[in-house]
């Protein structure tokens, strides 16, 4: 593509539906968040790490009203930086407060990755969030 050329339509659908499937298709739970926290979108993986059958039962969640999440790790989101952290991750909490139906129980470690979403415009408008399971090594399975 030359530089005064602008992308077609048809490059911008393709680009689209690519990164749709790589992200609902990823073997990593990824989720995407709104400004305020509402969950937005979340990939296969999301569902089976924990335990919902689908997107209607998390369509309420809310991340900042997630009593897993400390209030250290609330104020690294409201900063708007990248940043890295694990975390021990309760079902029975999940089930205690009524978050979400959910087939699991008891815990998980998580390796969490938060990007933030940055509009054209340099505006934060969102969270990208990635999630690895490290429970078997945390337990040192």
């Amino acid at each position: 593509m030359m530089k005064d050329e602008r992308p077609s339509e048809e490059l911008f659908k393709s680009a689209y539906h690519f990164f749709r499937s790589a992200f609902m298709d990823a073997p990593v739970a990824i989720e995407y968040y709104d400004l305020d926290g509402n969950i937005v979108l979340s990939n296969k993986a999301t569902f089976e790490l924990f335990g919902v059958q689908s997107p209607e039962d998390v369509k309420d969640f809310n991340m900042f009203d997630n009593p897993n999440l400390d209030d250290a790790t609330k104020q690294k989101l409201s900063e708007g930086k990248p940043f890295r952290h694990s975390m021990k991750f309760s079902f029975d909490t999940v089930r205690e407060h009524q978050l979400y139906p959910t087939s699991k129980t008891g815990y998980v470690y998580l390796d969490v990755s938060v990007i933030p979403f940055i509009s054209n415009a340099g505006d934060h408008i969102g969270y990208l969030v990635y999630l690895l399971d490290i429970t078997s090594q945390k337990d040192g399975k």
